[in-house]
């Protein structure tokens, strides 16, 4: 515990940009000791806060900036598996919050690639690696939702994660896409719980998707996201023909 606790004093007297350097210490002893007891000991250290609040950073001025904050994503997604607390700090705000923090995340690298397109400052390989980062980061996301399947709900509703499938790339779209679809299958009856006009406006926009779409990955995750969706509630079925 003593590389732990000299961790978290490294943070604490830490300026902001040198924060994530020192989050990323915490790979090492995690990889060593998985005990729910360790974890304890970092959320009262209050490390699963910073990892939190670091997915907000921009690391477009970090060298291999992005790696590391896909990195520390990781690192948070470890802290959290299987470790469930009563807690209503830990499971009504942190990771809730935690979520949305990586979809901001989530949202920068989007943008960057989608300037990187547009402007064609960037070349293939760079493209390619942003997206490898922005479809792990979301792989990441759907596992935490997964092991704590009672933030499906929060998640599906999420504005952030609307927005980011309110995007003309298709290859990210594709991947946003995929995100819901996880999030349905770890928790399918939040469908039904879903606010009409929510449901109006996500239906609207991956209909729209799907007629639009020029790429077959991309029509092949939106039909399989109406599947699962119309095998959860069969009403759907109806709505869809009607509305659209």
């Amino acid at each position: 515990m003593e590389k732990l606790f000299d961790i978290a004093q490294q943070i604490t007297d830490a300026r902001k940009h040198e924060i994530p350097q020192q989050l990323v210490k915490l790979r090492q002893l995690i990889n060593q000791n998985y005990d729910q007891n360790f974890k304890h000991e970092i959320y009262k250290l209050n490390l699963l806060d910073a990892l939190s609040t670091s997915f907000k950073y921009d690391y477009g001025y970090i060298r291999d900036g992005w790696e590391l904050a896909l990195e520390l994503v990781k690192i948070f997604r470890d802290c959290v598996h299987n470790f469930f607390l009563t807690d209503k700090e830990y499971q009504n705000d942190l990771l809730p919050n935690s979520l949305e923090n990586v979809l901001i995340l989530s949202k920068k690298i989007q943008e960057k690639y989608n300037k990187g397109k547009s402007f064609k400052n960037l070349n293939f390989k760079e493209l390619e690696e942003l997206f490898r980062l922005f479809k792990s980061i979301h792989n990441e996301y759907c596992k935490i939702v997964s092991n704590h399947s009672y933030l499906a709900q929060k998640s599906f509703n999420s504005q952030r994660l609307f927005q980011l499938l309110l995007n003309d790339d298709q290859k990210t779209t594709t991947v946003v896409i995929q995100t819901y679809n996880s999030i349905l299958n770890t928790k399918n009856s939040i469908l039904r719980t879903l606010p009409e006009s929510v449901l109006n406006s996500f239906l609207d926009e991956i209909i729209y998707k799907l007629a639009s779409n020029e790429q077959s990955e991309t029509g092949n995750a939106i039909f399989q996201l109406l599947v699962t969706m119309c095998k959860i509630d069969t009403y759907l079925i109806k709505l869809i023909a009607r509305r659209y």
